[in-house]
């Protein structure tokens, strides 16, 4: 394998060498590949196709409407783009199970940008609440009223952030 992969980069930089001495500007070296843009998801667009996913889409269930002692539990769904993340979880997020089990459901697309303060926003929206200033608390308190003593499912879709001080805020919040 190592042999093979010596194989590559030895005809990777021979690509290299006939491409840029002839004038061809190095203008992207350097930069991050971009996020993907894609349009903002919702829970209610119908997929087609879903082939190869059941075994998954019946554990997510069994996880989130058995017997649950845990405040708060994240599932998460990761992945390559377009391997059906988004359809998987709309497939979870309207399945009958879940709409009869959750006093809530809730779908946030949080592709944009992390910002807790935005996706409470969000969340509050979604539950047809409207907040009472632009302060976090005025966005808080009538968040708790929707949510108190109810069992809530919240996807937050085309999520990119992994810095965990971000998550730990808005689990911290949601609690």
């Amino acid at each position: 394998m190592a042999h093979k992969i010596n194989n590559i980069n030895v005809n990777l930089k021979k690509i290299n060498e006939e491409v840029y001495p002839r004038g061809v500007e190095r203008r992207f070296a350097g930069f991050a590949p971009a996020r993907p843009q894609v349009g903002e998801n919702d829970a209610i667009t119908a997929d087609p196709v879903f082939v190869g996913r059941e075994n998954d889409e019946s554990n997510f269930l069994e996880q989130i409407t058995g017997e649950i002692n845990d405040v708060f539990l994240v599932l998460p769904i990761v992945g390559m783009g377009g391997i059906g993340k988004t359809t998987l979880a709309r497939r979870i997020f309207n399945h009958q199970h879940t709409e009869t089990h959750f006093d809530e459901r809730i779908w946030v697309c949080a592709s944009e940008n992390f910002d807790v303060p935005t996706i409470l926003k969000s969340i509050l929206v979604s539950l047809k609440g409207t907040s009472r200033g632009d302060r976090r608390q005025d966005v808080m308190d009538p968040l708790r009223e929707k949510l108190k003593d109810k069992r809530c499912l919240l996807v937050l879709d085309d999520l990119w952030n992994e810095k965990r001080g971000d998550w730990e805020d808005l689990k911290n919040a949601l609690m």
